[in-house]
């Protein structure tokens, strides 16, 4: 992995609990998943990649009272 501000690829990695909002309006809720941010030692920008949306999107279906995708997977995988 490699920053897109500079290029480099001296970077750190850290966990952050990141809170966000789901919906609209007032039904909109504040949800929070740990994501894995990554931080350029060169010229300090901050990013996150697939995993925190990932794990944002794992946030949501336990709001919402479904299974994550990683479940259903299992699910499936156990019936053949």
């Amino acid at each position: 992995m490699t920053c897109a501000v500079c290029g480099g690829s001296n970077l750190s990695r850290r966990k952050e609990l990141d809170e966000f909002e789901y919906g609209a309006g007032e039904g909109a809720v504040s949800l929070s998943a740990s994501v894995v941010v990554h931080s350029c030692i060169d010229c300090d920008f901050e990013f996150t990649g697939p995993s925190a949306e990932v794990a944002r999107h794992q946030a949501v279906c336990r709001h919402l009272g479904i299974m994550i995708p990683a479940a259903v997977s299992g699910t499936r995988l156990n019936r053949s």
